[in-house]
């Protein structure tokens, strides 16, 4: 920015460093002023940069306990605890004058819904937060249990965050409609882990060659980006040694709670399948489709390639037979990459983290010879209690806006 700023201009800055308008309004008032480049990622930069001290807090000098529900044995889940405990709680001391104590507590995946609903029913703030998984958000919000956080989000700009547009899937309710209910907390879809020590080993590239027509096993995430599912199933199958307790592949069969559905959409939504018609409701002729069951019989017949109980293989399940090195690929949430690329635990086998990639899974050919990849998002936003009390609410929003600080975010794990 130069000296010579017009009125326009350092109405903008001000507005910016003060955060009254948004980050969309920052960006478009600065693209119609004609802004250079560098001075529109100086506004950006700095938009609601002005600092806060501790006497403009009405808490300061008081002591808040909060909780915070998320669900047990979810690294993600952890993380957020974590990082409230380890980095917000000295961040609000300095910067807002009052002490915070975070407490968690957690369920398995299939408990969560029922736990955190049964304490939202009798309207006591027993959790101030909760880690919602993404398709609760209806649920939750419309007895009234969470805060629709629209009024909330325009009275703090700095979370007014243009996040990518599959984070509707953490924050709308209905879909199509303006109603935020949820902040993302964490984003995922499912990833393909593979074994590259297997994948580079000349001996089983010759031999994986030798029966595929000269066809070669992938071994760059380029490579993998051109892998369609029949590809895919020929690589299964080659790796597939019940005699050596060698499996291709494997993914989540059980019934628990939604794992099975998340591993199945991907065959029904990549081959032309749907589940409902969102306009008329309907599911019955949709759902029950040709296509649909087409999918689930390719989806079910890669249980050929899984060990033995792959049909109760879930979450905690697949990072144990991937890291025992039975299965030379897996299909799995990209969250738990840290698990998955431990070292083997099997006194036969050693898989180092180096030796393991994560790839696109594979695609689906279309009719015109495109390939197609529709995969289940994982991924859990925060959601607020709509009971907490004027002090656990602002404890709640101060937290919020720190997770989404430029500087909070480099302390995810890679």
């Amino acid at each position: 920015m130069t000296k010579d700023l017009s009125a326009s201009h350092v109405s903008l800055l001000r507005d910016a460093m003060a955060g009254r308008i948004g980050r969309r309004e920052v960006l478009k008032r600065a693209v119609a002023l004609g802004l250079s480049a560098p001075a529109i990622a100086g506004l950006m930069l700095n938009h609601g940069a002005r600092k806060v001290s501790a006497q403009d807090s009405p808490l300061s000098g008081k002591t808040i306990d909060m909780a915070i529900l998320g669900i047990a044995g979810w690294p993600p889940s952890q993380l957020g605890v974590d990082i409230a405990n380890d980095l917000f709680k000295p961040y609000a001391q300095e910067n807002y004058g009052y002490e915070v104590n975070f407490s968690f507590e957690s369920a398995e995946f299939g408990d969560l819904f029922q736990k955190a609903a049964t304490s939202l029913a009798t309207g006591e703030a027993e959790y101030n937060i909760i880690i919602s998984d993404s398709q609760w958000l209806g649920a939750l919000g419309q007895p009234g249990w969470i805060l629709q956080l629209n009024d909330i989000i325009a009275a703090n700009p700095e979370l007014d965050i243009e996040f990518e547009p599959a984070a509707d899937a953490y924050q709308i309710y209905p879909d199509g409609s303006d109603q935020i209910w949820g902040f993302p907390q964490e984003g995922d879809t499912i990833a393909l882990f593979v074994r590259q020590d297997l994948f580079s080993d000349q001996a089983e590239r010759d031999a994986y060659k030798a029966a595929n027509g000269d066809e070669d096993l992938p071994q760059t995430f380029e490579e993998w980006e051109q892998v369609d599912i029949d590809r895919f199933e020929r690589i299964a199958k080659h790796f597939t040694r019940p005699d050596e307790d060698l499996y291709g592949t494997s993914m989540q069969w059980s019934k628990t709670y939604d794992y099975v559905s998340c591993y199945l959409y991907p065959f029904m939504f990549s081959t032309g399948g749907e589940i409902w018609n969102q306009e008329t409701k309907q599911v019955e002729g949709i759902l029950d489709s040709e296509v649909n069951a087409a999918a689930m019989e390719r989806n079910k017949s890669f249980l050929q390639y899984a060990p033995p109980g792959a049909t109760n293989h879930g979450i905690p399940e697949l990072v144990d037979v991937f890291s025992s090195g039975t299965i030379a690929t897996c299909f799995q949430w990209a969250a738990i990459a840290p698990g998955m690329m431990n070292a083997a635990k099997s006194e036969d086998v050693t898989i180092q983290p180096e030796q393991v990639i994560v790839v696109p899974p594979p695609a689906f050919k279309q009719a015109d010879g495109t390939l197609k990849r529709v995969y289940a998002i994982g991924g859990q936003p925060w959601v607020i209690h709509a009971f907490n009390d004027e002090a656990h609410l602002q404890v709640a929003i101060d937290f919020m806006k720190f997770w989404y600080r430029p500087a909070t975010q480099p302390e995810f794990p890679p």
